[in-house]
């Protein structure tokens, strides 16, 4: 089975931001996603943003 995400705008945000006082959980969850292999998608319309 495989798993995936889709990240919205805000993630990109505060993962970016690193004075954003969520950015740890951003990056906690990124490196999560990594490293279990769960595909990352993101809409085109969050890419716009």
């Amino acid at each position: 089975m495989t798993h995936s995400v889709l990240l919205d705008t805000s993630f990109f945000i505060r993962l970016l931001n690193d004075n954003d006082s969520l950015h740890k959980n951003a990056r906690d969850y990124f490196k999560y996603f990594l490293e279990n292999d769960i595909t990352l998608k993101i809409s085109t319309i969050s890419i716009a943003e």
